[in-house]
C-alpha cells in the first residue's frame, strides 16, 4: 500500500487494461486502488480516448493548411498510423478511428495523384494505383457504415469527382485525346455526370457546392 502512491497514474491504467484482458496471465495485486477510484483518477489525469482521436484529427488538419506537402503527407502518414493502434487499444472506439483512419488515406492519395500528375515524368502505373484505391476508399466509406450526415456524403461524391479528374488529367498526360479519343470522351461525360448528380444531392440537402465546381 505504501508503494502504490509513488507509482505514476499511468500504471494504474496499465495495470487495469491488461488485469481486464488477460486476467488468466495478470494476477490480482492487493492494495492497489479500487475500480472506482481508479477511474476517478484517470479521468481527472488522463483526456479520454475521444479526446485524443479529436485531438489528433485536428492536428491534421492544421497541417494540412502547411504549403509543404511533404511535411503534410508525414502528417497524414503518422496519422494514420497512430489511429490504427488506438483501434487495436480501445476496442470501443474501432469503427470511429477505422472510419477517421480511411478518410485521412483519402486525403493521402489526393495528395499524391497531385502531386504526381504536375511532375514531368511520371509513374503511370502508380498514379493508377492511387486513383482506384481513392475511388474504392470512397465506396468503402459511404456503403461500410451508416447514418452518414449529407455534408459528409457530399464530401465523399467529392472524393470521387476529385479522382475521376485525376484519370482525366492522367489521360491528357498520356495524350489520349489523340489515339483514344471514344475512351476520352467517355471520361469526360462520366466526370460531368458526376458533378451533375453532386449538384442534385446538394441542392436535396439545401447545401452548398465547393466553389470550384459551380
Amino acid at each position: 500500500p505504501t508503494m502504490t502512491s509513488l507509482f505514476p497514474p499511468y500504471v494504474f491504467h496499465h495495470y487495469t487494461y491488461l488485469h481486464d484482458s488477460i486476467p488468466h496471465l495478470i494476477p490480482t495485486i492487493k492494495g492497489l486502488v479500487s475500480r472506482k477510484a481508479l477511474t476517478k483518477s484517470m479521468e481527472e489525469l488522463l483526456p479520454s480516448s475521444g479526446s485524443y482521436v479529436r485531438q489528433l484529427l485536428s492536428h491534421v488538419l492544421n497541417s494540412t493548411q502547411s504549403h509543404d506537402s511533404s511535411v503534410t503527407m508525414e502528417t497524414l502518414k503518422q496519422c494514420i498510423r497512430d489511429l490504427d493502434q488506438l483501434g487495436k487499444v480501445e476496442p470501443n472506439l474501432s469503427g470511429c478511428v477505422k472510419f477517421s483512419s480511411q478518410l485521412l488515406q483519402c486525403q493521402l492519395l489526393m495528395m499524391k495523384v497531385h502531386h504526381a500528375v504536375s511532375c514531368v515524368v511520371m509513374v503511370t502505373n502508380d498514379i493508377a494505383a492511387d486513383i482506384r484505391e481513392l475511388f474504392l476508399l470512397s465506396y468503402r466509406l459511404q456503403w461500410a457504415y451508416e447514418c452518414h450526415d449529407p455534408q459528409l456524403l457530399v464530401v465523399l461524391h467529392l472524393l470521387r469527382v476529385i479522382a475521376h479528374s485525376g484519370l482525366i488529367l492522367l489521360a491528357l498526360k498520356l495524350e489520349w485525346t489523340s489515339e483514344h479519343k471514344e475512351r476520352f470522351y467517355q471520361l469526360q461525360d462520366g466526370l460531368v455526370t458526376r458533378i451533375e448528380n453532386m449538384k442534385k444531392m446538394c441542392v436535396a440537402h439545401k447545401l452548398s457546392l465547393p466553389i470550384y465546381l459551380q
